[in-house]
């Protein structure tokens, strides 16, 4: 059965205090003499046999007891050091796990998978880090940063996780490629909802296990095991199992706790115990367990074989008997006194034991490492944390403490404990521990024995933990001070407690100015209430903050920011603190402006306002409406006079929109005023978008008499916002996505540090290589135009004491690819109290989108003016060509031909001037003839595959479309009610296109005309000299049919397009 008592009920020392045993009477058969003889040699012998079997047996005991106690401090080190390990598990796979929930797996593929590699260069106890799906997938290696596609089996920590769980252990395993065995610490990445999202693996490999299991000195055939609770799983065994099934768990015999210890680690009752365990062959093993703390349930169980326990027992009983023996001869008279003086001893022993056993007990339950030291240094006692600490497998009680450490002469913690020896003053010192590189506090206390017992406690990881955050704290508020924003940091409940260095720099203030409330002083008056108010509510409900307002500069001028502030929550989903940041978009701003205005500029250019003006009923029929909105519908007035006006045509096309319209008539008859964007349909079921009104009309005593509707097109600007919503978007986007390099120099050296992304922006690869970098290293990555302006300005930081920020621009030739790429860079010089300069640092971030962004914005307006110019000049070429005597049909001629050049230019601006359709420039320039139907058929049909027009193809062809829609309205077949135009085309076999316009039923013909018109002139210059076609003219009876080929480079066909030799309309 196991040992379930605790570790001072186990060490109980027996009851001393019982009655002996009365001695035995004398025999009364014998004489006096040979009575006294017989007694004495009885009781000699009694006593002899009587002594020896007590203290074999007690030998025996205490042999047995310092077995189990090797045990237990074995299985103290073991749950240390299993501790110690899933709590570095734990940071690694928090770290992997917030990643992924930020950004994904795939920030661990590629290059990404450096960051997992450096993540366990200082954790030896893991030898891999892995991510995979919720079924096992893997989607990220520390081993590979491209893994194949495999999913993992026989997992056993799976059912943990889907039941809800933080953490799980997986059981041990073989990993039959390796080969290798280990354990998994699974860490579990969760979704907003709590669905389980991903699994990050710590892998715990058994060899630095098997390293740390050789120094906790269980001798030959000493086991040592991790078992997870409750099940009782193995999760790290040692000696390494010999054999492992399909699924790569361990078989055969191996130490196994039992049900009793298992339940009374899992719940707690105790924290520790003992059970002997039959190995293989029947062999019984002294085992001792320790639960494991902090961390996921699991206990250590550590155990010697009892045999081994016991050799040095069993070589005393002998050399005991042979001593016994001797003495039974040589002092035979004499034993009764020695049995009586042995006896007194062996009860002083138990009771001097049981007293040490009970000081031990206190002492093993402290959360330090004790040493406890006699007044000549020699060293009487050591707790388990101490021997697991410092031992090293050594038993050190008995040794002089500067023989068992040479190593501390010379050491503060020497000089602490020679002064509480010599002084008899306590001491406490914190200092490395040279032998094993850690350090530790310890505090020195005289005993009143003469000698000192010390406390001490292990507190590396304490400071390193602190150095760490202080140097991240550091580069973070290095980068905060160097980003383009101004970016502040507030309480939870809304006290702001920092800004960044820009901050002061952009308004002027101090810290004391702005802290807590005082940064409304620098918004804008009539903005600040709606800024608080918004922002209160933000706080109030914890979630994200975005608004845009203008802060007041140090000038006293204002300027436009994009604000956004997140909440930062800690383990527990609290609210830590909230960071913010303005964004400078004044600019951005300003460009809107500009770009709303150039677009009222360009509808007033060419004509292509639309205006919807009406008047209705109360009751909402319509009543008067003007004519644009009916010709761009091809209706009339009877057509819609009476009846209600959200079933007019215009509104046909969607049933919401017509029950909006009938909504906001109600409310206008109602006294309101009313304004939204709404969608109109028009002739050919095109559709424009407009800004609606309706508000109601009053007569002199208030009553309403009508409702006045109006509508502007706004087509071009619903457009422009969408592309303008879009662009804020990618703004935002790369905003919060851009990668900014940090850098520092440390003067007067020459090598800089770099953070992984500064190599990134140069083309290198920060994976496998110091994350320092030489200046001439760096100058060599320079373009060579600007190495020497680069070099003058770094001698400029140094040597110009006034100068204690930087900002400015160069090229760099990328390493990997030789990309020219432009960076800004931004930072501070830090110098000291005589004005040398120490420190240079700040940051890089790529602008070679912005910069092209700024050539292409110079070359747009070239080409605008360049367009503009050119449609003038084609123009004043129409007005001269065209003669007529009467003044208004001059008129009409100009403005045909003009119309037909900005419908061309419309479909060409609608597409970005890349192209423009063929059948849309068709339909616009005969749709002014082509509402008509006669017999059910349409006076003007068109057909033919998908096609798109070059730039400098739309305009020629749509003034010779013209011309021909045209002639056939004033002289050809659309002059006659019977008549009808065909219009079709189709690919030729050398990319081309072959036209034909065929007129029917119009007036017959005798030949080809007398003389050749303007219209048929410029439909022979713009295809033949403009665009390179051939055009020819037949004269049937039946009316002009007209056939127009255009080459392949006046075209842009989809990619799979029949071709035809001939079109066929």
């Amino acid at each position: 059965m196991p040992d379930t008592g605790t570790a001072a009920e186990r060490r109980a020392s027996p009851d001393l205090t019982a009655p002996r045993a009365p001695r035995n009477r004398r025999f009364s058969l014998l004489g006096p003499a040979g009575g006294r003889l017989a007694v004495l040699v009885a009781a000699v012998l009694l006593l002899l046999s009587t002594v020896f079997v007590s203290i074999t047996w007690q030998d025996h005991v205490a042999t047995l007891e310092d077995g189990w106690a090797a045990a237990e401090r074995a299985a103290l080190g073991a749950a240390e050091h299993a501790g110690r390990g899933l709590s570095a598990a734990r940071l690694v796979t928090d770290r992997v796990a917030e990643a992924v929930q930020r950004d994904g797996a795939e920030v661990f593929r590629g290059a990404g998978q450096a960051e997992l590699t450096a993540m366990l260069r200082e954790v030896p106890q893991i030898g891999a880090v892995l991510v995979t799906g919720p079924e096992g997938r893997v989607l990220a290696s520390s081993l590979d940063p491209d893994p194949a596609p495999r999913t993992l089996t026989h997992r056993g920590y799976e059912e943990a996780l889907r039941q809800g769980a933080d953490s799980a252990l997986g059981p041990m395993r073989l990993d039959h490629a390796s080969p290798i065995w280990f354990f998994s610490f699974a860490r579990a990445v969760r979704g907003p909802t709590g669905d389980l999202r991903a699994v990050v693996l710590a892998a715990m490999h058994a060899d630095e296990f098997q390293r740390f299991q050789r120094g906790l000195g269980l001798g030959a055939g000493g086991r040592v095991g991790l078992f997870r609770l409750p099940d009782g799983a193995p999760l790290m065994l040692s000696p390494l199992p010999q054999a492992a099934d399909a699924a790569g768990l361990p078989r055969g015999s191996q130490l196994t706790p039992p049900p009793e210890a298992l339940r009374a680690a899992a719940t707690t009752q105790f924290r520790d115990g003992r059970f002997e365990w039959a190995g293989p062959g029947g062999q019984r093993h002294l085992v001792a367990w320790r639960l494991a703390s902090p961390g996921p349930p699991l206990i250590a169980a550590a155990g010697m074989p009892r045999s081994v326990a016991l050799a040095p027992f069993n070589a005393r009983v002998l050399r005991n008997a042979l001593l016994f023996a001797l003495a039974g001869v040589v002092v035979l008279a004499l034993a009764g006194a020695v049995a009586t003086a042995l006896a007194r001893g062996v009860r002083l022993r138990l009771s001097a034991e049981a007293g040490q056993r009970e000081l031990a007990a206190v002492l093993e339950a402290t959360g330090d490492g004790v040493l406890a030291l006699d007044a000549t240094w020699r060293i009487s006692f050591v707790n388990r944390r101490a021997a697991a600490a410092l031992a090293a497998g050594r038993e050190l009680r008995g040794l002089v403490f500067w023989d068992a450490f040479p190593e501390a002469s010379g050491t503060p913690f020497a000089a602490a404990y020679r002064r509480t020896m010599e002084q008899r003053l306590p001491s406490v010192v914190e200092a490395a521990w040279p032998a094993i590189g850690r350090r530790f506090r310890a505090e020195s206390h005289p005993r009143e024995d003469g000698g000192v017992v010390v406390f001490f406690r292990d507190v590396t990881q304490e400071r390193e933990a602190a150095a760490r955050v202080a140097e991240s704290e550091a580069r973070f508020r290095a980068m905060a001070d160097n980003i383009p924003q101004l970016a502040w940091m507030a309480r939870p409940d809304g006290w702001i407690f920092w800004f960044n260095r820009r901050w002061f720099d952009y308004t002027g203030t101090t810290l004391a100015e702005m802290e807590g409330q005082g940064w409304r002083n620098v918004h804008h008056p009539d903005h600040v209430e709606h800024v608080v108010a918004r922002l209160s509510r933000a706080w109030e409900g914890g979630h994200p903050w975005e608004d845009t307002f203008p802060l007041r500069a140090k000038d006293g001028g204002y300027r436009w920011f994009l604000s956004r502030a997140m909440p930062v929550r800690d383990g527990e989903g609290q609210i830590a603190l909230w960071f913010g940041t303005h964004t400078d978009v004044t600019e951005q701003r300003a460009a809107q402006a500009a770009l709303r205005e150039s677009e009222a500029h360009l509808r007033r250019v060419l004509d292509n306002l639309f205006v919807f003006v009406a008047v209705l009923s109360p009751s909402g029929r319509l009543q008067e409406v003007n004519r644009t909105p009916l010709e761009a519908a091809a209706l009339t007035l009877p057509d819609v006079r009476g009846r209600p006006f959200w079933d007019c045509f215009w509104w046909s096309h969607d049933p919401a929109v017509q029950a909006r319209l009938r909504e906001a008539c109600e409310r206008a008859a109602a006294g309101e005023a009313l304004r939204f964007d709404i969608e109109l349909r028009m002739a050919g079921d095109r559709r424009r978008m407009a800004d609606f009104q309706i508000a109601p009309l009053r007569d002199a005593a208030g009553r309403v008499t009508h409702l006045v509707p109006s509508a502007t097109d706004i087509t071009k600007r619903h457009e422009a916002e969408a592309a303008l919503a879009e662009s804020e978007a990618r703004f935002r986007l790369a905003q919060e996505a851009a990668e900014i390099g940090v850098f520092e120099r440390v003067l007067p050296g020459l090598d800089a540090h770099w953070s992984p992304t500064m190599f990134r922006l140069y083309g290198l690869d920060p994976a496998g290589r110091s994350p320092w970098i030489g200046e001439e290293e760096h100058l060599a990555l320079l373009h060579p135009e600007d190495r020497e302006l680069h070099r003058a300005r770094r001698e400029a930081m140094r040597g110009d004491p006034s100068q204690s920020r930087f900002a400015f621009e160069f090229r760099i030739c990328r390493a990997d690819s030789g990309e020219v790429r432009w960076i800004a860079t931004r930072g501070e010089v830090v110098r000291d109290a005589a004005g040398r300069p120490m420190v240079i640092r700040g940051v890089n971030y790529d602008v070679t989108e912005r910069r092209r962004a700024e050539e292409r914005q110079l070359l747009l307006a070239r080409e605008v003016d360049h367009r503009a110019k050119n449609a003038l000049a084609v123009v004043q070429a129409i007005v001269g060509l065209t003669r007529h005597s009467d003044p208004e049909q001059f008129r009409a001629a100009v403005t045909g031909r003009i119309a037909a050049m900005a419908r061309a230019h419309t479909l060409l601006a609608r597409e970005g001037w890349g192209s423009a359709e063929l059948r849309e420039l068709i339909e616009a320039e005969v749709a002014p003839h082509s509402s008509a139907m006669q017999d059910g058929m349409e006076r003007v049909a068109i057909s033919g595959p998908s096609v798109a027009l070059a730039p400098g193809a739309a305009q020629p062809l749509a003034m010779a479309l013209h011309e021909l829609a045209t002639n056939a309205a004033k002289y050809g077949a659309l002059t006659s009610p019977a008549g009808r135009v065909r219009v079709a085309w189709a690919a030729t076999e050398d990319g081309g296109l072959a036209l034909r316009w065929i007129e029917e039923g119009g007036p017959e013909l005798e030949g080809p005309p007398q003389r050749r018109g303007f219209g048929s002139s410029v439909i022979r210059n713009t295809v033949e000299r403009q665009l390179g076609g051939r055009v020819r003219f037949d004269w049937p009876r039946g009316g002009l049919d007209l056939t127009l080929s255009l080459p392949a480079a006046q075209l842009r066909w989809p990619q799979a397009t029949p071709r035809e030799a001939r079109p066929e309309p």
